[in-house]
């Protein structure tokens, strides 16, 4: 049994108000006396209003307004990753038409330069 088990059952057998052999109360002593913090611990958990406390605030949780809560998120995140995808297709739509638009532009500039080098004459005089 690791020491923190050891400790631990100890604990309870003082809450539960039973007798504590010798070597039990010297293994929660050394305990106790070995930081402030397991002092505190100590006091907290054998302390009746905090165990009230803590035991008014577990059965006052309400489960069914926890998963509604956890659902309203999954949903909001499905709604976002909805709107992200739909954002990503109108992107992708707009950088084509963007493309294709350069496209027709360019190939039109060409034909009217074109177009235009070919009406244009040039008269020249023999000697």
């Amino acid at each position: 049994m690791s020491s923190n088990e050891q400790i631990t059952g100890i604990i309870l057998l003082y809450i539960k108000g039973e007798e504590l052999t010798p070597q039990q109360k010297e293994v929660l002593d050394n305990w106790l006396n070995k930081s402030a913090e397991n002092q505190q611990l100590f006091s907290k958990i054998t302390d009746s209003q905090f165990i009230k406390n803590e035991l008014a605030q577990y059965y006052s949780f309400d489960l069914q307004k926890a998963w509604n809560k956890i659902y309203q998120l999954i949903e909001a995140k499905q709604n976002y990753a909805t709107y992200k995808n739909k954002k990503q297709i109108w992107l992708q739509w707009a950088a084509a038409a963007a493309f294709a638009g350069g496209l027709i532009s360019t190939v039109l500039l060409y034909n009217h330069a074109k177009n235009k080098s070919e009406n244009n004459i040039t008269v020249t005089k023999k000697k």
